[in-house]
């Protein structure tokens, strides 16, 4: 039997399907057949060319996708629960982190395995080479060793599950890094799916004020119904420091406990810093391109008392309590706002040209995340 695969080609080319066979399931590994899968901003990044795919350079093609939700197809012999102990059989859905770590080395051993230096993902994958279903852009995906995989319960949809393995994560994570607490007060920079998330993970931490900064109306008035108490327009606070004036007109001079980085420029930072107060939290959760060029430049004293964490993945502990939100909070956010595309696996290039960055309108949209079903 075979699954197809989306192969891509490079920046703005068409996708290529392609037929592989089925791998057999090796002790421990899993199968899942895949019901839905999310572009994510990185997909597009690599779509757009901003950053540019090892892979691609090295063979002319390779397998993406990583946000996905699916129901097990074949389990590997021993394979009985998810990592959290709860029974598992096919058809099950689950939910995985879309990165493994070597399960060796210190980082690993100490439960970090965001930080593992050794760790694979789907770029590391050549397409053709067993196990093939290595990308969420497929009919399959192959989930070996080192992968963290829970079940979900059916309450909830698809659409609102699928991203979880990564945006919602990795937003829940950055905000624990930053040790978000009861009454503090939160500014978020960007109001796309991340600033989403993270305006409603802050309203559930109990941060008061929840300031979200975007330059589209409509995701602002989305921002307001995941929590957002306050927000500033771009296009009427038109520089940094009007925007940091703002912001200390509503938490007081010394600046918010907490600033959120969701926006993806590098510029941002040093805004960003700016409306941290002394002994306060910077998180830098966005900046995954290359694309925007130059140097940021800063005093260094602007960062005397004030505590930087960053995020690029997140420990696997992390998913778990990702569903436990999603079940306990699904109704009082309008999650299924964010996804306003489906498409089949057979348009996923249309999937892409569709897509929020390569859209002539897209200044005038609020969220556009876009769902591949296979």
């Amino acid at each position: 039997m075979n699954g197809r695969v989306a192969i891509f080609k490079g920046p703005h080319k068409p996708f290529d399907l392609r037929e592989f066979p089925l791998p057999q399931v090796a002790p421990g590994d899993l199968l899942v057949k895949v019901t839905m899968s999310m572009i994510c901003g990185s997909d597009l990044h690599y779509w757009r060319g901003d950053i540019p795919s090892g892979m691609v350079a090295r063979h002319g093609e390779a397998v993406m996708g990583h946000e996905m939700v699916g129901r097990v197809y074949a389990k590997g012999p021993g394979v009985v629960t998810d990592s959290n102990g709860t029974p598992l059989k096919e058809g099950d859905r689950v939910v995985f982190t879309y990165f493994a770590g070597c399960m060796a080395c210190p980082r690993c051993l100490r439960g970090e395995t965001a930080s593992c230096p050794n760790k694979k993902m789907f770029i590391h994958h050549q397409v053709g080479q067993p196990p093939y279903f290595t990308g969420g852009f497929a009919e399959y995906f192959y989930l070996g060793k080192g992968n963290y995989f829970f079940k979900v319960p059916d309450t909830i949809p698809d659409a609102m599950v699928a991203p979880i393995n990564c945006s919602f994560s990795q937003v829940m994570f950055g905000l624990h890094l930053a040790d978000l607490r009861v009454g503090e007060s939160v500014v978020i920079q960007g109001a796309g799916g991340l600033g989403l998330y993270a305006a409603a993970i802050a309203k559930e931490r109990g941060a008061n004020p929840i300031i979200v900064i975007d330059g589209i109306q409509g995701r602002l008035r989305l921002a307001q119904e995941f929590g957002a108490t306050h927000t500033i327009d771009l296009a009427q606070h038109k520089t940094p420091a009007e925007r940091v004036a703002r912001v200390k007109e509503i938490v007081g001079a010394p600046g918010a406990d907490v600033v959120v980085e969701v926006v993806g420029l590098p510029s941002a930072v040093v805004e960003g810093l700016q409306m941290t107060r002394m002994g306060g939290r910077y998180a830098v959760l966005g900046q995954v391109s290359a694309g925007e060029p130059g140097t940021i430049q800063f005093m260094p004293s602007m960062l005397l008392g004030k505590n930087i964490v960053s995020a690029a993945c997140y420990d696997g502990w992390v998913l778990p309590k990702a569903i436990e939100f999603l079940a306990r909070a699904q109704h009082r956010y309008p999650f299924e706002k964010m996804v306003s595309h489906s498409f089949p696996l057979a348009e996923i290039t249309k999937a892409f040209q569709s897509s929020e960055w390569s859209r002539p309108d897209a200044h005038s949209l609020a969220v556009t995340r876009t769902a591949l079903v296979p």
